[in-house]
């Protein structure tokens, strides 16, 4: 990564995480999880790549691609999902295809992994497990990269069963929690962050156009609604709430986290995207306002009790 895109102490930090990366050795690896095995490796690896055209970073790539077919083509068993499983992998393939760094060939078995994971994907939705990291909504992102219709709007209709409509908002449920029952779980990686940004890349990509921008809208509402007074309660959104005890823009004051899977900062960041798909102006400017004032929450407490 170029040092002079980064500042010294952020550098620092991803130089220790590269070298370490680089010396070790994945032969025996098994993890070929894009969130915590094989393929983020390969992913960091050609992110370096592409900033620094320096070829020790895709030698490496190269022998942790190499794993990773091996262990597919190998194993019995292999998860789907986007984050320990096979869409994550796949993802990753299409985005190194996509910026020209390897070219297809039959050793990746697309349609075969494809067919399997949209097989599992059509059983999942019985479980009602949306989220980005092992649901269907990080099935949905990979299939949209891949431009795939049919898994697209699947997924979509999916979403469209299985949301609630309260007065001027829309929302989904988590129901994946089987000792505390569904609940209404704002973030990115369980939540409803992670299906606005869904509706968003859908929208983007050019599926559904219409149809997502009412979703969205609506779905932005249901965040504006439960905006809290930051002054008071530190952050600006739950992290969760228990279905029997949401009520819109009633709701008893709670500090969220402040992280990549659920908080303010995913939460207005999707928002700040969303307003240009709506083209709101105000609202915008207020999630850019939100994610400065966050900032400023470094020596405050960040993690607390969902009050569930």
């Amino acid at each position: 990564m170029s040092k002079n895109l980064l500042k010294p102490s952020i550098y620092s930090k991803l130089e220790i995480i590269n070298n370490s990366l680089l010396e070790e050795i994945y032969e025996d690896k098994d993890q070929i999880g894009l969130y915590s095995g094989l393929t983020g490796i390969g992913l960091l690896m050609a992110l370096n790549y592409m900033a620094t055209k320096n070829e020790i970073y895709f030698d490496k790539l190269s022998e942790v691609l190499d794993r990773t077919i091996d262990y597919i083509q190998l194993s019995e068993e292999l998860k789907h999902n986007y984050s320990v499983g096979l869409a994550g992998w796949g993802w990753l393939i299409e985005f190194l295809i996509n910026n020209e760094i390897i070219e297809a060939n039959d050793d990746f078995n697309v349609n075969e992994i494809d067919a399997y994971i949209l097989k599992c994907l059509q059983e999942q939705f019985a479980t009602g497990d949306q989220d980005i990291l092992n649901g269907e909504i990080g099935i949905a992102n990979y299939f949209l990269k891949k431009g795939n219709l049919e898994a697209v709007t699947a997924i979509v209709d999916f979403l469209v069963e299985t949301k609630i409509d309260n007065l001027n908002e829309t929302y989904w449920l988590r129901r994946n929690i089987t000792d505390v029952g569904p609940i209404v779980d704002f973030g990115l990686a369980h939540g409803n962050a992670g299906i606005l940004n869904f509706l968003i890349r859908c929208y983007n990509k050019g599926f559904f156009k219409e149809l997502c921008v009412q979703l969205i809208t609506r779905n932005v509402t249901f965040f504006i609604n439960n905006v809290q007074p930051f002054e008071v309660a530190n952050s600006y959104f739950p992290n969760a709430i228990l279905e029997g005890k949401y009520k819109s823009g009633n709701n008893s004051l709670a500090i969220s986290r402040l992280s990549w899977c659920s908080g303010d900062l995913t939460i207005w960041y999707n928002i700040l995207k969303a307003a240009d798909v709506i083209n709101d102006i105000n609202l915008r400017e207020t999630a850019i306002h939100a994610l400065v004032l966050n900032a400023s929450r470094i020596d405050k407490p960040y993690i607390t009790s969902a009050d569930f």
